[in-house]
């Protein structure tokens, strides 16, 4: 970068006070990525955001035979609740990854947390069946933006040096929410029911609203960018018959059991 006071061949970069976007200042002519560092507060708001997403994946099981008794739920539709949410889950991970490359990250994130509130209050207080189910849906589909433009703003605004350690603490927040599920599951149901999971979850990620809005960076898009709708479809058909397969076709009669 010339005139920056920065090697030649290199980019210097900030952040935006005004805005919180990643802004480049100078040009790159080695190919290396722009990256700043990323703020510690910020790092911990993705990655308790991150946990969130993940722990409430693992803990809704143990809402199951709640919902089961409240609505008189045949067994074979009861999976509904858990598969609701995992199909929107995995197969978003990719697209949003996509779609904060083209349009920019933060915009996209905070929509994902507010639709992940809103959809979590949404379970908690449906008044049947299949309204819990409709609302997991959304639940997945907004929940999956969390982690996948995590990554993507931590990639972007780290400087390799630290990056690691960065991608490092969103995995120990991955694990940590996995394992932490079950507990934190059966402690909320027996606690307050089966809508009590639900409900922790929206009222946790919705504190963490305002943090984002103000701690995390933007990381700019280039719109210019194409997107492969045709794979995102057979994407996303591979995995909803790969989840659905794994969590239905065992019930049925004449399936195979283990």
């Amino acid at each position: 970068a010339y005139g920056t006071g920065a090697p030649p061949g290199t980019v210097e970069c900030g952040i935006d006070r005004a805005t919180g976007s990643v802004k480049n200042r100078g040009v790159a002519t080695n190919g290396a990525s722009a990256t700043t560092t990323l703020r510690p507060f910020a790092l911990i708001v993705l990655c308790g955001t991150v946990f969130l997403s993940v722990i409430n994946a693992s803990m809704s099981s143990l809402a199951l035979p709640d919902i089961q008794g409240d609505f008189h739920v045949k067994a074979d539709d009861l999976p509904w609740v858990v598969t609701a949410y995992l199909i929107p889950f995995a197969s978003g991970t990719v697209v949003y990854g996509r779609l904060g490359d083209m349009f920019g990250t933060k915009k996209l994130y905070l929509g994902g947390l507010a639709a992940f509130a809103i959809a979590s209050a949404g379970v908690s207080a449906a008044p049947g069946f299949w309204e819990i189910v409709g609302a997991r849906v959304v639940q997945g589909a907004s929940g999956t933006v969390i982690p996948s433009i995590s990554m993507a703003t931590i990639v972007k605004t780290t400087s390799p040096a630290g990056r690691g350690r960065a991608i490092g603490a969103t995995v120990v927040a991955v694990g940590v929410g996995f394992g932490l599920g079950p507990l934190a599951g059966g402690t909320l149901t027996d606690a307050f029911g089966w809508r009590g999971p639900f409900l922790a979850t929206g009222i946790a990620v919705a504190a963490f609203l305002p943090m984002a809005a103000v701690f995390v960076p933007n990381v700019p898009g280039a719109p210019g960018q194409r997107f492969d709708l045709a794979g995102v479809a057979l994407m996303c058909g591979a995995v909803t018959g790969t989840i659905i397969a794994l969590t239905r076709l065992p019930s049925k009669p004449g399936s195979a059991r283990g």
